[in-house]
């Protein structure tokens, strides 16, 4: 593949072609630039008479290609989809094109059947380019986000027809998007509850209990709480509309019981049961009620061994050294996947087998390397290395594999013996170097989708987990002397990914991922321990247990322990670190077993600027806390700091956090429960147009990132979102305003900050407005890159934005 060079405004010449002098590949140069720069400007008839003309001056077939891939960028941009497809069909026919031209050209095909809304079609079409683009990580985790955001699309088109009232059409594309192959659960479960919703609308109420009888079947697949409670909650108000009040009683009592259930959902319930006469002495039940890892209902205990229920004891193979291993993976790898789908690779018990050093390990797709730690007590089989390596993992497992009940150890030594060379702790960049100790090497295991770790214990490792799949399960592990990161998330690999019953021991970031907007965590019944000492210079500020940067989708963090106690400052580390996700963020029923005290509070206002409120203890609601947490609470001057020490919501420059909802949880040794803080924030969720960030470059999509598409948005289009506060909070004011996206700012991927005439206030009110109230009439304005910023502010006068944006195309340029 051939590399390029910057020219003029973004479009990449083949760095081969510089020397090659000739009048042709001036005109073509300087014909594709002039074409690059009027798709800027948004003059696309003068772009595509520019690319028609580079075509003509091209003299290599790379560069022809590029020609007619910037052609169809123009169409695409125009709102011409099949036009573009065309195009793109001519690009991929031309056996001299770039791999990257190739690699746009699928992309784009699938991006021009999501502006059509045939969500089938743009599947086949990012698949096609999924498999194709396997040897380009960075593009390829681009389409594994590309595939998940047009099944959330089809959802999302069902939903927004529900709440416009238009139930047959919405029931049609949640039909539609409910017959998507590889649908993932929670959009299963989505499209489940709104299509209960439509049925529920046209009285039909034995077919919606159907459907959200359907949404609480998908427990096992989608633990989200929320979902059922929701459909919970309509079976009652179904059974309400039919007059059948003992039936509607008993459906809200077992909303009760529902582990996770929204918060809201259950104030309803509550409030209705005692209008109806029940005796409601403890509204918050099971689960709920529990506070840290311990409640652990898993069936096996935290960090697995002795006691765990699926420790596998025989295997199809049976290894002892590493020559049978690797032996034994290169048998199952020969074979068709579906009949090694199941097998069985046994580490036979007290096995001691060295990788020496050597990586690239690979347990195929479907196939379980497993030992019997836990059996009798037994550690399991250790695998280990002895020497130092770096770039890929030891151990990679492919689609659907298993890992289990087996040590693996790295070639670092333990924290506790690196104490005993450097007491105070602090080691500086320098010290494996002046210490003769080794660095821990790179990573121990690399993650496809669908993997299952459980039942290990790792160390001794820069990273133990590196996830690049989806739907990844590590559960029930004991995950300790890591480096960086016990468990860390790449790009593109962090869908809904659960995380539970692990006991992770000095862990610099327990639970990371990747600056990814499509990430999405459950994280559950973890017992998260001392930090790491502070190898790379971070130091107190620098350490959390979970930690996101980017944005995200959704995260739900609950039942953990978490006991760090810095050994360098000598006082408590924070625990979490999320940066404000497009839907929701849910930090709940965790224990945090240390806390500030009063006088700590200067410390901590230097790390993280939050906004001071006196009389906030009028508003918190407190519920059986000590004598000592009282105290604190009444003396202490700003509350905020009470939860920065455990939870740090990181913010854009300019734009206040949103979508955060810290409740329910415990702190302290007596555990003292506090049901909100200062981090609850109102939750902005966008429908209609759905959430985007500033990604797309109009021009070469070698340029920039060109995930996920815009929407193209023309004609008249009704403006919805959903907002709502967590109660007894109430919403105060609501607004919405257009934002007008300048180019120098249009290609950053950060969020826009308003300037001046920048804004215009499209509405204004102490709720959201109905769906469809409120309309945004795009010919109004010319074609090019918008966005919209809603404001919340609750009664607390705390405050959320949220903003998503859009690409206006209409005919004509109007």
């Amino acid at each position: 593949m051939m590399k390029y060079v910057l020219l003029g405004l973004g479009f990449l010449v083949p760095l081969g072609c510089q020397a090659a002098d000739t009048a042709a590949f001036k005109g073509f140069t300087e014909a594709m630039a002039a074409g690059e720069a009027a798709m800027e400007a948004r003059h696309l008839p003068q772009a595509r008479e520019a690319f028609e003309a580079a075509g003509r001056l091209a003299g290599k077939d790379e560069e022809r290609a590029s020609a007619r891939l910037s052609m169809g960028h123009t169409l695409y941009h125009d709102g011409r989809y099949a036009e573009a497809r065309a195009v793109y069909t001519e690009v991929l026919a031309m056996p001299g094109a770039a791999a990257d031209d190739l690699f746009y050209a699928r992309q784009f095909t699938g991006h021009s059947f999501v502006q059509e809304e045939d969500f089938a079609g743009a599947l086949q079409a990012y698949r096609d380019t999924y498999e194709k683009g396997r040897a380009r990580p960075t593009l390829y985790g681009n389409v594994r986000n590309d595939i998940i955001f047009a099944y959330m699309d089809a959802v999302s088109l069902g939903q927004r027809l529900y709440r416009l009232g238009e139930t047959a059409r919405a029931e049609a594309a949640l039909k539609g998007a409910l017959a998507l192959e590889g649908l993932p659960a929670r959009e299963q479960s989505l499209a489940w509850l709104t299509l209960g919703h439509c049925r529920f609308h046209e009285n039909d109420f034995t077919g919606a209990r159907a459907a959200y009888e359907k949404v609480l079947d998908l427990e096992a697949l989608c633990p989200d709480g929320w979902d059922r409670s929701e459909a919970q909650l309509s079976i009652a108000r179904s059974f309400e509309k039919e007059g059948r009040s003992e039936d509607a009683r008993q459906a809200r009592a077992r909303l009760l019981t529902l582990a996770g259930a929204h918060p809201n959902h259950r104030a309803e319930a509550v409030d209705r049961l005692k209008a109806m006469g029940a005796d409601i002495r403890a509204p918050i039940q099971g689960l709920d009620a529990e506070y840290g890892a311990e409640c652990n209902p898993t069936g096996s205990p935290i960090g697995g061994g002795q006691g765990y229920a699926r420790i596998v004891t025989r295997g199809d193979q049976e290894v002892a050294t590493l020559a049978e291993l690797e032996a034994a993976l290169q048998r199952l790898a020969g074979m068709a996947p579906e009949a090694r789908r199941g097998k069985v690779v046994y580490l036979k018990p007290g096995a001691k087998i060295n990788l020496a050093g050597r990586t690239g390990f690979v347990v195929p797709s479907g196939v379980t390397l497993a030992g019997n730690r836990g059996q009798a007590g037994a550690p399991g089989p250790l695998l280990y290395s002895d020497a130092h390596f770096e770039g890929y993992a030891a151990l990679s497992l492919e689609a659907d594999a298993r890992l289990t009940g087996i040590r693996f150890q790295g070639d670092a030594a333990p924290f506790k013996e690196l104490f005993g060379i450097w007491p105070h702790g602090y080691f500086s960049a320098d010290f494996f170097e002046k210490s003769g100790r080794k660095k821990p090497s790179a990573t121990a295991v690399r993650c496809g989708d669908r993997v299952e770790v459980d039942n290990c214990e790792l160390s001794c490792f820069q990273t133990a987990i590196s996830v690049s799949g989806y739907d990844i399960h590590v559960h029930h592990n004991y995950l300790h002397d890591i480096h960086a990161y016990p468990v860390v998330f790449n790009r593109g690999g962090a869908r809904d990914p659960l995380i539970e019953a692990n006991i992770i021991d000095w862990a610099w970031h327990a639970v990371a991922t990747a600056d990814d907007m499509m990430a999405s965590l459950i994280v559950r019944y973890n017992l998260f321990r001392e930090v790491a000492p502070n190898l790379w210079g971070q130091g107190v500020s620098g350490q959390f247990a979970v930690d996101h940067h980017g944005m995200g989708v959704r995260f739900d963090i609950h039942h953990n322990t978490f006991l760090h106690l810095d050994r360098q400052e000598g006082v408590p580390n924070r625990s979490i670190c999320l940066a404000p996700p497009w839907d929701i963020a849910r930090m709940r029923n965790n224990w945090f077993v240390d806390y500030m005290t009063a006088d700590e509070a200067t410390y901590w206002s230097m790390q993280q600027p939050v906004k001071t409120m006196v009389d906030l203890k009028a508003i918190v609601t407190r519920r059986d806390l000590s004598a000592h947490m009282k105290e604190y609470l009444e003396n202490i001057q700003d509350y905020s700091q009470f939860d920065v020490r455990q939870i740090v919501a990181m913010t854009r420059a300019g734009v206040g956090g949103q979508n955060m909802w810290v409740y329910n949880n415990a702190y302290g040794t007596e555990r003292d429960v506090l049901d909100t803080t200062i981090f609850t924030t109102p939750h902005i969720f966008f429908v209609s147009p759905t959430h985007r960030r500033v990604r797309t470059r109009l021009g070469q999509g070698r340029g920039g990132t060109t995930n996920p598409p815009l929407h193209h948005l023309r004609g008249e289009v009704p403006i919805d979102m959903q907002v709502e506060v967590l109660r007894p909070l109430t919403l105060k004011r609501v607004t919405i305003d257009l934002l007008t996206v300048p180019d120098d700012r249009l290609y950053s991927g950060r969020y826009i900050i308003p300037q001046g005439d920048e804004a215009r206030r499209l509405y204004e009110g102490t709720d959201a407005p109905a769906p469809g109230a409120v309309a945004l009439d795009t010919r109004r304005l010319p074609n090019g890159v918008y966005g919209l910023l809603v404001t919340a502010e609750d009664s607390r006068g705390i405050r959320a934005d949220h903003q998503t944006y859009f690409e206006v195309v209409n005919p004509a340029g109007r």
